[in-house]
């Protein structure tokens, strides 16, 4: 018995391994790990003890697990509402994750691995993430080399391996994990890798940068003002945290002077800004845009408050409001909501839109309790990119965000093996 239970630890420390690093590098394969991290669940089975580990704990896992498959039986009931039985389909198959993971995740990862294979997945993730943006720079380096053109180096030219906002996720959660080490460890580690951990953070950040997405960014740069608060207010070192402000002041204006590409995307939020109605913004592009996806789905919304229009309908409802309107821009872009609460909100109803909300309020909420600095972070950044993209609309983004919740709600519930389940 004992060496089954082996086997089947050891199957999920090293596809969990693997799924951390393909996340960074090729997401193609994400489906493929999944689907064997569910079969090596259904193979093992002792589905009794698996689900009394669950739900014989008091802390929010049991309730996350409940809330993840009540957010996919929403979208599977959807179906009997839906005009566009196709693209409800897909939703479904898109949002997977919410079944598969809760099942393989919180019942497993909650008493599997001792705690210092911790290390191990995050190490393995962060070397990824590295790899993938040397190749990033490669590929940018031998564009320039034929074309001599500078824009090579930004956005889509430049984030080859996922669009701009996902890769940038990637990235602040990298960040966020080396500045973890760096202050729980700090006076454990040998100088060498204090070094390598310090310069990996600007190093990271100048990848958010390339890649030019405007919310990676801004969320990078927030997390990096929290880790300053941290410093300042947790660790009460002062003069540190307010020398580092002002480094982050001066790095960001050499930016400004050195890459002042970066900030290109930036313009168009003033434009909006200053606006007084929809006929004063003549520039449209992905920022300014959004005002019209926005007038849309403040519609939708109202007319569809409680139940919503079903997921596989949404982008069908939008596209008749923006025809209604005259906004051939959003017709021709055939955009979404671009932002993930309005998205549910419009194909669920304020239902949905309750259970999304609760999935990142509970464990934030857990996360301030419990001082936890990389869940906090977390779900801050998660939060806000859904505030700006529709990010639960990409099965890569969604396995990412699900598993990332999970396993960071769950990682400190990770004991030396439990020996009532092993019998």
């Amino acid at each position: 018995m004992n060496k089954r239970y082996n086997i089947h630890s050891n199957i999920y420390f090293y596809l969990t391994i693997l799924l951390l690093i393909a996340f960074p590098i090729y997401v193609k394969i994400l489906s493929i790990i999944t689907l064997l991290l569910f079969l090596n669940f259904l193979a093992e089975g002792k589905f009794r003890q698996k689900f009394s580990a669950l739900f014989s704990d008091k802390r929010p896992c049991r309730i996350m697990f409940v809330l993840m498959l009540l957010f996919y039986a929403m979208h599977a009931l959807a179906l009997f509402n839906t005009n566009n039985m196709q693209a409800g389909t897909s939703e479904m198959e898109g949002k997977l994750s919410f079944l598969v993971f809760p099942l393989i995740l919180l019942p497993i990862y909650s008493y599997r691995f001792e705690k210092k294979k911790i290390k191990y997945f995050f190490l393995a993730y962060v070397l990824s993430v590295f790899a993938g943006s040397v190749f990033c720079i490669l590929q940018s380096l031998f564009k320039y080399s034929t074309t001599n053109d500078i824009q090579s180096f930004y956005y889509s030219n430049f984030s080859v391996i996922q669009h701009p906002t996902y890769y940038a996720m990637y990235l602040i959660t990298a960040i966020i994990l080396v500045l973890a080490v760096l202050f729980k460890q700090w006076n454990s580690l040998k100088i060498i890798f204090k070094i390598i951990l310090i310069t990996s953070i600007p190093y990271f950040l100048l990848i958010i940068m390339l890649s030019n997405s405007r919310s990676g960014i801004i969320i990078a740069i927030l997390i990096l003002l929290i880790a300053v608060f941290y410093i300042i207010f947790r660790k009460r070192k002062l003069v540190l945290g307010f020398a580092l402000i002002v480094f982050l002041a001066l790095s960001g204006y050499a930016v400004t002077r050195v890459m002042p590409k970066v900030f290109d995307r930036f313009y168009s939020i003033k434009e909006v800004l200053q606006a007084e109605k929809m006929e004063d913004i003549t520039h449209w592009n992905g920022t300014t845009l959004r005002i019209q996806i926005y007038y849309s789905a403040e519609e939708i919304i109202r007319e569809n408050f409680w139940l919503g229009v079903s997921p596989g309908d949404t982008r069908d409802e939008l596209m008749k409001k923006y025809k209604k309107y005259g906004f051939r821009h959003a017709v021709a872009r055939n955009y979404e909501a671009h932002n993930q609460f309005v998205q549910s909100f419009i194909g669920l109803g304020v239902f949905g839109l309750i259970v999304l909300l609760l999935i990142f309020i509970l464990p934030f909420v857990y996360a301030i309790k419990n001082k936890d600095f990389i869940l906090f972070c977390f779900i801050i950044m998660i939060f806000l990119l859904c505030m700006f993209e529709s990010m639960l609309q990409k099965q890569a983004a969604v396995v990412f965000i699900v598993f990332g919740i999970l396993f960071l709600s769950a990682r400190d519930r990770i004991i030396s093996v439990n020996k009532e389940v092993k019998e």
